[in-house]
């Protein structure tokens, strides 16, 4: 009866501890499940999160795309008004082409009524310089325009008080003309200070040529009454005689100034 008692003791024994055995077994793997579970369930917040990121990453690339697209829009607006103006600026310019044509077509009309006045004739010429008079019979333009004699280049020497002048005949005929200056000094209350005046001889200007003409100061013919010394100044242009202008007027300064 005893040795059954023992028995039935170690059996028991058996079965508590392999129930114990059992019961630590589920314990440590509901304990190891539950770590995995809890590991798991973090990272599924944490990939949750990274997806919320995400999505509000993707959300403003959308905004940013959108608003570089409007941009684009933008733009392609902007071309197309600089395209439009760039269009009527060349149809300003193609007008404007169109009307300087035009001008040249005046222009040319202009000349060529110009040229149809101009007549030859052979006249007796009597020239008064400011050392001499003469009689000559000249073939000379009686009218031409004032742009005719152009003067290229000027130079003044102190030493002989001599102007010499460079003057281009623009025109395809021959042109007879003379120097004609006044001279300039100190003015007062009672006059504007002109001293005197020049006349040249008269030159022969071949068709499209260029003539070298000179202006010496102690051949001017002076009043000695308004303009007083030092003659600082000159006015001068050409003329057919007697007097029709055939250049531009021009204006040159005597340095140093000239005593008569």
């Amino acid at each position: 009866m005893q040795e059954l008692s023992r028995q039935v003791s170690g059996s028991l024994i058996a079965i508590i501890a392999v129930a114990i055995i059992v019961v630590s077994g589920f314990a440590f793997a509901y304990y190891a499940t539950s770590n995995e579970f809890n590991t798991l369930s973090s990272q599924n917040a944490n990939l949750s999160q990274q997806a919320a990121n995400l999505s509000q990453q993707n959300a403003n690339l959308n905004q940013q795309v959108a608003g570089l697209s409007q941009e684009n829009t933008n733009l392609n607006q902007e071309l197309s008004g600089v395209s439009q103006q760039n269009s009527n600026l060349n149809q300003q310019v193609a007008g404007l082409n169109q009307q300087l044509n035009g001008l040249n077509q005046a222009v040319s009309t202009l000349e060529q009524r110009t040229l149809q006045v101009v007549t030859m004739t052979s006249v007796v010429v009597t020239v008064e310089t400011t050392t001499s008079i003469s009689t000559t019979i000249e073939t000379s333009i009686s009218q031409v325009p004032e742009s005719t004699l152009v003067v290229l280049s000027s130079t003044y020497s102190n030493a002989t008080k001599t102007f010499t002048f460079k003057v281009q005949n623009t025109q395809n005929y021959t042109v007879y003309a003379q120097l004609s200056a006044s001279l300039w000094g100190q003015g007062n209350d009672f006059c504007n200070g002109q001293a005197g005046s020049y006349i040249s001889q008269i030159y022969t200007f071949n068709a499209d040529t260029v003539v070298s003409t000179a202006l010496n100061l102690t051949l001017g013919q002076y009043v000695g009454f308004c303009g007083s010394n030092p003659v600082t100044s000159l006015q001068m242009n050409y003329v057919i005689p007697q007097s029709t202008a055939a250049s531009p007027t021009y204006s040159f300064n005597i340095v140093p100034g000239y005593d008569d």
